[in-house]
């Protein structure tokens, strides 16, 4: 039987097992989506994160609207976040959102 001393120890112990188990199968969020790197990385960007997408396989609108989204969270405006690393990181979006543009025909 849990008394009442030893419930907080007991819900915290479920949920962490919970979150790991989940974790464990791969089902975070972060997983649930591919990302913009995921859907157009390209094979001469040294900064790439994702494994190279070739340029005919690209979905283009899915490209255009993932890369969007992302640029639009990035940090760059916090004035605590490390700049130089913000650049990269909104620098390899923007290379990955014009491979998504150049798919769609639009320039």
């Amino acid at each position: 039987m849990i008394t009442i001393s030893r419930l907080p120890l007991t819900l915290a112990c479920f949920f962490f097992g919970i979150f790991f188990g989940f974790m464990a199968m791969g089902l975070t969020p972060a997983s649930a989506a591919p990302s913009c790197d995921d859907l157009a990385a390209l094979a001469a960007d040294p900064m790439a994160k994702s494994d190279p997408v070739d340029f005919k396989d690209l979905e283009a609108n899915l490209v255009i609207e993932t890369c969007l989204d992302a640029l639009s969270k990035t940090a760059a405006d916090d004035p605590m976040s490390n700049h130089s690393t913000d650049a990269m990181i909104k620098g390899r979006l923007l290379l990955n959102l014009g491979r998504g543009y150049l798919a769609a025909g639009q320039t």
